[in-house]
C-alpha cells in the first residue's frame, strides 16, 4: 500500500510538473512573439474631392461611360474620371480615398492592358484593405476578377472563362 501512495503522489507530482510546464510555454508564447512580425499601419487614404472615380480610359466603351455619368448626374453623385494614365498615377492611399470606383463595359483585355500591375494591385489593395467598393459593368466585370490580361483578382484566382466552350 505504501509502493501506491508513493507512486500516486510521484503521479500527481509529474502531472503538476507538466501543468506548470504548459501553462509557462502558453503564456510566453514559447519565444514565438520575438520572431512575429507586427504588421505595419496603413497609410491613411487620401480623401478624394468626390466620392466616386469612373474609369474612362483605354478599353472603356464611350458610350457606356456616358451612361454611367448620365445616371450619377441624375441621382446627384459627384464623381471624377480618370483614363489610363491618370489611374496609373494613382496609389493605393489615393484610390482608398473613394468611396467607390466603377470600371464600365468595353473590352477588359484592352483595360487591363493599359494599365500597370502596380495599378491592379493597387486597386485591389483599396477594395480589400480599405474597403474601398469596386461596381465592374460587363467588361468591367471581368477585368475586377482573375484574369491573365492584368486583372484586378478581387475574386481570390476565380476566373470567369467566357471563351471556353
Amino acid at each position: 500500500m505504501h509502493f501506491y501512495v508513493s507512486r500516486v503522489a510521484s503521479t500527481r507530482h509529474l502531472i503538476l510538473l507538466i501543468a506548470l510546464l504548459l501553462a509557462s510555454l502558453t503564456f510566453s508564447g514559447c519565444g514565438s512573439q520575438q520572431n512575429a512580425q507586427v504588421p505595419q499601419p496603413l497609410p491613411p487614404p487620401i480623401p478624394a474631392a468626390e466620392p466616386v472615380l469612373l474609369y474612362n480610359g483605354t478599353g472603356a466603351s464611350s458610350s457606356d461611360v456616358s451612361a454611367i455619368e448620365a445616371v450619377l448626374h441624375t441621382q446627384g453623385i459627384g464623381y471624377a474620371t480618370a483614363d489610363s494614365s491618370e489611374l496609373n498615377g494613382m496609389s493605393e492611399a489615393q484610390l482608398a480615398g473613394y468611396k467607390l470606383i466603377i470600371v464600365p463595359g468595353g473590352n477588359s483585355i484592352t483595360i487591363g492592358q493599359s494599365l500597370t500591375p502596380q495599378t491592379t494591385s493597387a486597386i485591389r489593395g483599396a477594395v480589400t484593405q480599405y474597403g474601398t467598393h469596386y461596381l465592374g459593368i460587363c467588361a468591367g466585370a471581368f477585368f475586377g476578377g482573375y484574369s491573365i490580361y492584368n486583372g484586378v483578382d478581387l475574386t481570390g484566382g476565380v476566373a470567369f472563362n467566357f471563351l471556353r466552350r
